[in-house]
């Protein structure tokens, strides 16, 4: 039995294995931060940043 994961892109569920490396590291990001936000973190800004 194999398991194969899912994500879904614009409307589409796209195999994980056929996501570009790129493209699978700011998705891995975009998670944890919303993860992270749910737990009620908020990012500080650096100086200089904006």
């Amino acid at each position: 039995m194999t398991i194969e994961n899912y994500i879904r892109i614009d409307g589409k569920y796209v195999r994980q294995e056929e996501i570009p490396e790129e493209q699978m590291k700011e998705i891995s990001r975009t998670l944890m931060l919303r993860l992270a936000e749910g737990f009620g973190y908020v990012p500080v800004e650096e100086e200089g940043e904006q």
